[in-house]
């Protein structure tokens, strides 16, 4: 029995009988009846995940072993020959009934009088559930010994990495942060802290309360699969950095998008429900945008962007690239929380990946040292240039200001890079960061998948990483690469600034990507003011206007109307009232829309985007000729099950009434079997 306890193997073939056997033989040799005897109660199961009579003791009776009566001394010792079946907090009756064979063995024994054994029989011991205090890391415990089970034979101390003193603090700061957000729907929190020169795993909280029975409390946060929403983001802008597809100023368009699927179209979202037009890759990542995301899985693909989570050991990630498609960037594909942490800790390590350690040593009773592993490291596909140029934005507040505003959970008052990932339906949130020392990575959510109320990590899992680092403290300043050189920039548009440039700033670059071209967005025209066109020769001096705009691509046009910036006009023309116009972008006519049969209805809208020239008054979306009755600048509309019909109603000059073209889109849903989608007459 010792020798098995010793193996740990859930599964046993005659092989491991055997070897079980020579290792029975060994201890037998070289220990005596009571030390086996002594090894056996501080390795055997008790049932309840509980392993030796001391971790019994203090869970089942709240006290130490030394101090247990012999009614309950009895009835621990009944447990081990089958701890599920004999389980006093399922089945008592059974425990008791055990006990008593126990009993009548050691008064056979003369272990204890009649009477004295006839006195115990006659008390009932009181369970009371009392968590071991000095258990403090049971998940990280149970990690261990399955992941050394193979050296763990004869092992009698077994030194860890765990931090004892950091990991009360983050099991305390966990319960406090609970009781928090408990009430919007949160039962549970997962936290993992790593020491980035060592990869050290210091800190390890599976669940809030490994003893919860009512939280699924037994289940490990840190290995569970989980969907990560955006924080597998930077790793995607990384894989596109170091292929020379992108800098960090290189401009995307934020705007509407609609991609073919197999059930219909995909139309992604930012988390604001806003579309932010030409933003630079610098800002997109820090402000977690959505949109631009995509076109960057789009344009390096998604095989490369797999590839490189695989190099820096995304191992959960096993499924093929056309499975998980461009969604990879916003978290369709499921991590654990540990391969975040290691993954990120790369990044502060300039593109070394640490081999996670939890054992120091382990050595036997004959003090024989049997497992001992250095610090080591692991390269990744990302260099010291790519992994400081991620860094420098997730660790700068300024960058991620439009989205987060300042002073919230992700900002310390030290160098630190955060990111966070919400997933689908609000079902996981993650948030993690890390300095040039330590990384921690969080998770909140519910065990049993139900969702939380809206809940985002930055909401979530955000304050408890804030809290963790406040309590590590400062690692130092992110050392930047020498080869890096500084640019003064124009940073709405990456290019070295113009004469009409005011949004300025420096930023680093790789000697490849630094800007050699001038700003051309920022342009100064002479417009007519009767008619807000371009002036001409024609034009009389006192109606010549010099005006600063934007120059985009024409993309932008309706994303500038929209956001009260002016188009830049065409050339003069004979005319002094435009034609009045009305126009749908988004939708576009003929689209297949599918309802996820998961997501609540309430977070499957599209947004409308239209477009009104300056001559239409009081313009309003119509569906399904009905009105919608809301601001038509900020019109979203639920998804619903049909072919459904939009448009665009207002007034021009005289109050004649102007409409759109009418676009026609339909919508399936899981419950349609084969739907009809041949329009309507």
């Amino acid at each position: 029995q010792v020798a098995r306890a010793l193996r740990n193997r859930r599964e046993r073939n005659w092989i491991d009988k055997v070897v079980e056997a020579h290792l029975a033989l060994r201890l037998e040799l070289r220990l005596s009846k009571a030390d086996i005897l002594e090894t056996w109660l501080n390795r055997v199961s008790f049932g309840n995940r509980l392993h030796g009579i001391q971790e019994a003791s203090l869970f089942y009776f709240g006290k130490p072993a030394r101090d247990l009566t012999a009614a309950e001394a009895t009835l621990l010792v009944g447990l081990p020959q089958s701890p599920s079946r004999f389980n006093p907090l399922k089945h008592m009756d059974r425990a008791l009934k055990r006990r008593q064979n126990v009993v009548h063995a050691a008064v056979r024994d003369s272990v204890f009088s009649s009477e004295e054994g006839a006195a115990i029989l006659a008390t009932v011991p009181s369970v009371s559930l009392t968590r071991p205090a000095q258990f403090r890391a049971a998940h990280f415990v149970d990690y261990v010994r399955r992941e050394n089970a193979a050296v763990w034979q004869g092992a009698i101390e077994v030194r860890t990495t765990i931090d004892p003193t950091l990991q009360q603090t983050v099991a305390s700061l966990a319960s406090t942060h609970l009781e928090t957000v408990n009430k919007l729907g949160v039962s549970n929190v997962s936290a993992v802290v790593l020491d980035n020169r060592t990869g050290n795993v210091v800190a390890y909280l599976g669940s809030e309360d490994y003893w919860s029975e009512a939280n699924l409390g037994h289940n490990d946060g840190v290995q569970a699969l989980r969907q990560p929403g955006s924080s597998l983001k930077p790793f995607a802008y990384a894989a596109a950095f170091r292929r020379h597809q992108l800098s960090p100023l290189s401009v995307l368009p934020d705007l509407p998008l609609q991609l073919p699927g197999t059930s219909g179209a995909f139309v992604p979202q930012n988390y604001d429900k806003r579309f932010h037009g030409p933003v630079s890759a610098r800002t997109a990542l820090a402000c977690s945008y959505n949109i631009p995301a995509i076109h960057v899985a789009q344009r390096i693909t998604p095989d490369n962007i797999l590839n490189d989570l695989h190099s820096v050991g995304f191992a959960s990630l096993n499924r093929s690239p056309n499975r998980y498609g461009v969604g990879i960037v916003l978290g369709n594909g499921e991590v654990t929380l540990l391969e975040l942490a290691r993954a990120y800790a790369a990044l502060a390590r300039g593109g070394e990946i640490p081999v996670i350690r939890t054992v120091d040593w382990i050595s036997t009773t004959a003090g024989d040292t049997l497992y001992s592993t250095p610090p080591s490291s692991d390269p990744t596909v990302f260099d010291e240039e790519i992994s400081y140029l991620i860094t420098d934005i997730l660790s700068d507040p300024r960058a991620r200001e439009q989205a987060f505003g300042r002073g919230g959970p992700l900002e310390l008052p030290f160098p630190c890079a955060t990111k966070t990932g919400t997933s689908k339906d609000y079902r996981d949130n993650i948030a993690v960061g890390y300095t040039p020392r330590h990384t921690v990575a969080v998770w909140a959510g519910n065990f049993d998948g139900s969702p939380m109320q809206r809940v985002s990590g930055i909401s979530g899992a955000g304050p408890l990483m804030k809290a963790i680092f406040q309590e590590l403290g400062p690692g130092g300043s992110f050392p930047r690469p020498s080869t890096l050189v500084e640019t003064l920039v124009c940073d709405d548009s990456g290019k070295r600034p113009g004469r009409y440039c005011r949004n300025l700033a420096v930023r680093p670059s790789t000697r490849n990507t630094v800007p050699t071209d001038t700003c051309q967005t920022h342009v100064a025209v002479v417009v007519d003011e009767r008619t807000g066109e371009l002036a001409t020769r024609e034009t009389p001096d006192q109606h010549r206007v010099e005006e600063t705009l934007l120059k985009l691509p024409p993309v932008y046009n309706e994303w500038l109307t929209a956001n009260g910036f002016k188009v830049l006009p065409k050339t003069g023309q004979a005319n002094l009232s435009p034609r009045a116009q009305a126009q749908i972008s988004f939708p576009t006519n003929g689209s297949l829309f599918s309802i996820d049969p998961v997501l609540r209805s309430d977070f499957q809208r599209i947004e409308l985007v239209g477009y009104v020239s300056a001559g239409v008054r009081d313009p309003t979306w119509w569906i399904d000729d009905v009105e919608s009755g809301t601001e038509f600048s900020s019109t979203s509309w639920r998804l619903a099950s049909g072919w459904h019909r939009f448009q665009i109603r207002g007034k021009v000059e005289g109050g004649l009434p102007i409409r759109s073209a009418e676009v026609r889109i339909f919508v399936t849903s899981a419950a349609d079997s084969g739907p009809d989608t041949t329009p309507p007459a």
